[in-house]
């Protein structure tokens, strides 16, 4: 592995799966970001190395670990040096906790602690939080390079997100993902949201790219919202309204204003863009996108709230 980060670290553990032992560690050039995984135990122990590398001899190989003559003590033989005590802490190994990265994750939107039980399992429901305005679906995912890894973990996330935005936190690559997700679905790279020196360690700012869309600096998305090509309809969050054709063309002037990244319209622009000449609270009256979706202040400027 080469330096880096220990959540990018982390995300190259989960792709590669097994274990590090402690002379790996000591021997890699990011031992100190593996050190910081193993402090905040996001690296947990994970018993003893069968085998160890022989430095005694000028070329490196690998030498079989077996319990010496008291509990506790280790030795190794090699055929050309003979037998080397081993220290106890050498055999060590570490793998990653998947239960702290899901509940660091909970932690950080107020959910409570749980027990992940399956390690193997492609994707983990860390559950539903809310980002922003917008509830969200969320989920683990790794190693989805694997096909059939990934059609079961999209077929999972499928079957439970409905009309929610999903958001995939994955160690993966999605470049390198063997299919699309489904609809309303971002992947997003663990590494984009975890930063381990902050006392909270989770980054929001890439969720709220994925569901905000374009001119937020998103990588994917926009996921948290979708508008009907007339504009008739639309789906926020997992909210859905319907509009008459007078209603859809003052949602349609506002979402490209949006888009334009000038969201507020003022409500004479709104007029002669949308040609008509009543006030936007006369046709929006008793509308439940009003002063949710549709928001206004007291200039008379409006906008939508994504």
């Amino acid at each position: 592995m080469t330096t880096g980060n220990p959540a990018s670290v982390l995300e190259r553990l989960l792709e590669q799966g097994g274990v590090l032992s402690r002379q790996f560690i000591d021997m890699s050039p990011e031992r100190s970001a593996i050190e910081r995984l193993i402090a905040i135990k996001a690296l947990v122990q994970a018993g003893s190395a069968r085998s160890i590398l022989c430095l005694a001899c000028d070329e490196p190989h690998s030498v079989a670990v077996e319990q010496g003559d008291r509990p506790g003590r280790f030795r190794a033989y090699c055929p050309d040096t003979g037998f080397h005590p081993v220290e106890p802490a050498m055999v060590r190994t570490y793998r990653v906790d998947l239960s702290w990265l899901v509940n660091t994750v909970r932690h950080h939107f107020g959910l409570s602690q749980v027990e992940v039980r399956s390690e193997e399992e492609p994707i983990i429901r860390i559950g539903r939080v809310r980002v922003g305005r917008y509830p969200v679906l969320l989920f683990l995912g790794t190693r989805l390079a694997e096909r059939s890894r990934f059609t079961d973990a999209m077929k999972r996330v499928e079957e439970v997100k409905g009309d929610t935005p999903a958001i995939v936190l994955t160690s993966t690559d999605p470049e390198v993902m063997p299919g699309d997700l489904p609809a309303r679905t971002a992947p997003i790279r663990i590494a984009d949201v975890l930063d381990v020196d902050r006392l909270d360690p989770v980054v929001e700012d890439p969720m709220i790219a994925a569901l905000r869309g374009p001119g937020r600096r998103a990588k994917v998305g926009p996921i948290g919202y979708v508008f009907a090509s007339d504009f008739r309809s639309a789906t926020i969050g997992d909210v859905q309204y319907a509009f008459t054709d007078r209603k859809a063309r003052v949602v349609e002037v506002l979402f490209e204003a949006w888009q334009a990244g000038n969201p507020k319209v003022h409500q004479k622009t709104l007029q002669a863009q949308a040609g008509f000449s009543s006030r936007v609270g006369q046709i929006f009256a008793g509308h439940a996108a009003y002063e949710t979706l549709i928001r206004h202040d007291t200039a008379g400027y409006y906008w939508l709230d994504l």
